[in-house]
């Protein structure tokens, strides 16, 4: 119940707030998901009820596992379906299925995220779920991108955008992440403009619904497009609002990936000494932290860091490892942003 409520209030104007309240719960969540019903129960309903709570769990809170458990929670998802024998085509199963594709796609695991993903739609459209369709088809529109297939990427894109419409209120944050994700299609494809286009209609959208969590992306993105443009000053100020934003939902992940766009801001200003400690505090935070960036930072941390090795040379990169290993990460924030 709790799981189910703070999903959705994720979503929405307390989302911060209840960002909070769930990190606070989080070892009562993790105790449910191992509950061991299976050593206990006696009848099939309610062992049913159970392995549907703990799918619940999982789907209606994929974001917030997603921001710093995502590990952790694919084996436990892995466990609870090795243990459901009869696979039945819920609601709870498909919500669960679709967190756990966008998981996988997170750490860009883009088959297993494929096929979570499709058993996903499949049952929301037996089920007749058009809300869970539409999340499904969103999710498996960015795995489509991301592996270079921008036709099918478009297709589902638009798809997911027409459903997320015609439902409303209901609706309006799938919206907002297929408007993010239908951005990052001319984005590979070298389209700036488009791309600009798509992404501020995505802030312009999540900001109007207050959709904390989801804005922190395409604000990102523009910091990207902003530096591709040559307007360092715009892409340190969208750098430090995402970082900002993934800063109240404790996403650090998220945050960790903004300093590596200011990193790339310094670097494209020549002030190589400060991209150097940047770009090795990030290299040490994801050795730390043990999983990848998005997709696109990930593409655009390494070529940012390539481009600096080449410029810095092995001696001074050498000096910025040193310093870099005594900065927390407050200090390197303020080192980002200073202009």
């Amino acid at each position: 119940s709790f799981a189910s409520r703070a999903g959705i209030k994720m979503m929405g104007s307390a989302s911060v707030e209840v960002w909070q309240s769930v990190a606070a719960d989080v070892e009562n969540l993790r105790l449910a998901l191992n509950w061991p019903f299976r050593a206990l129960a006696t009848e099939t309903a309610q062992q049913h009820r159970a392995i549907d709570n703990q799918y619940l769990i999982i789907g209606a809170l994929g974001d917030f596992w997603e921001s710093r458990f995502r590990t952790e929670i694919l084996q436990v998802f892995v466990a609870i379906v090795e243990c459901d024998n009869e696979r039945r085509p819920t609601r709870e199963r498909a919500s669960a299925l679709s967190s756990a594709g966008f998981m996988e796609w997170s750490l860009h695991h883009f088959a297993e995220a494929r096929r979570y993903l499709e058993e996903s739609l499949a049952i929301a459209e037996q089920i007749g779920d058009q809300l869970m369709v539409a999340w499904a088809l969103s999710h498996l529109g960015w795995n489509a991108d991301f592996v270079g297939d921008y036709d099918a990427a478009q297709a589902l894109g638009q798809r997911s955008l027409a459903i997320g419409r015609s439902l409303g209120d209901q609706g309006r944050y799938v919206v907002g992440q297929s408007l993010s994700f239908l951005g990052d299609i001319p984005y590979s494809r070298g389209d700036l403009l488009e791309a600009r286009r798509l992404y501020e209609e995505a802030v312009v959208f999540l900001r109007d619904i207050k959709e904390v969590n989801r804005l922190t992306y395409p604000v990102r993105r523009l910091g990207y497009v902003s530096l591709h443009e040559g307007n360092i000053s715009a892409a340190l100020d969208c750098f430090s609002e995402s970082l900002e934003l993934n800063r109240q939902v404790g996403h650090l992940l998220g945050m960790v990936a903004c300093i590596a766009g200011l990193a790339a801001s310094h670097l494209e200003a020549g002030n190589l000494e400060t991209s150097a400690t940047l770009y090795t505090w990030v290299e040490a935070q994801l050795r730390r932290i043990g999983a990848p960036f998005f997709f696109i930072d990930t593409a655009e941390y390494q070529r940012g860091l390539l481009r600096l090795k080449q410029a810095i040379g092995p001696a001074n990169l050498e000096q910025a490892s040193a310093q870099a290993r005594e900065l927390a990460l407050e200090d390197a924030i303020q080192l980002g942003q200073a202009r």
